[in-house]
């Protein structure tokens, strides 16, 4: 059974680092990201690569409903 709030993959991870990388030239001074696992887990690459935190808003998760 898969988790509802999976785990970057090993591509995930590579992915994130790459974004990361492209997003140093840019002047961003805040980044936002969801509590979900991967989210947070890209948010943290690139929060590293920027020296900046991250802020985590529970209202950009995806949510499931019965319709």
């Amino acid at each position: 059974m898969q988790s509802a709030d999976p785990a970057l993959t090993d591509l995930g991870k590579a992915q994130a680092q790459r974004v990361a990388e492209r997003v140093r030239s840019l002047k961003i001074d805040t980044l936002f990201c969801s509590p979900l696992l991967r989210a947070l887990q890209t948010a943290s690459t690139i929060s590293q690569s920027l020296n900046l935190p991250h802020h985590v808003y529970p209202d950009l998760a995806e949510t499931w409903g019965d319709g």
